[in-house]
């Protein structure tokens, strides 16, 4: 039983130092944050030509967004704090670590949500030719790798470069 407790701890262990957010504090974000209302929508947006009227509005729901999401940032990174100290303790306890597993979890998700409601707030504001603009710019930087990510096997056949 006790190799099986080991065995889970160092399972869970290496899961979560390969967590991008594991970032120790100072570190900035975690890489490949999901888009929708961080940084990667603020910069698809510069792509779209936007009156000066509807980029003030975008503008405060992003503003509002930022503050948001680095309050739950401060919060997860207390959290991953936290299970670092759990895991190096001399026998933490498979709830613990599993309680504490679930606080970053919900931590996540709340982070993911925010994304999400900024990305649909933004949208509401746009016209529908803004939206499509905003869409094509979003896939543009996905597809290049703008925001951290990386083409997946299962997506077909990369999509061509121009000699970049």
């Amino acid at each position: 039983m006790k190799t099986l407790n080991t065995l889970t701890l160092a399972v869970v262990t290496a899961g979560l130092l390969a967590t991008p957010g594991l970032a120790r504090p100072g570190d900035g974000p975690p890489r490949g944050a999901p888009p929708g209302g961080g940084p990667p929508l603020a910069r698809a947006l510069e792509d779209v030509d936007l009156p000066d009227a509807v980029r003030t509005r975008v503008d405060a729901v992003l503003d509002e967004a930022r503050s948001d999401q680095r309050a739950l940032m401060r919060e997860l990174r207390t959290a991953h704090e936290t299970m670092r100290d759990l895991l190096d303790a001399d026998d933490p306890t498979e709830k613990s670590i599993m309680a504490q597993a679930d606080e970053i979890g919900r931590l996540r998700t709340a982070m993911e949500k925010g994304h999400l409601r900024t990305l649909l707030k933004v949208r509401g504001i746009l016209s529908p030719d803004q939206r499509k603009e905003l869409t094509r710019a979003l896939k543009e930087r996905m597809h290049h790798g703008r925001m951290g990510m990386r083409h997946h096997p299962d997506d077909g056949p990369p999509p061509e470069t121009s000699g970049e």
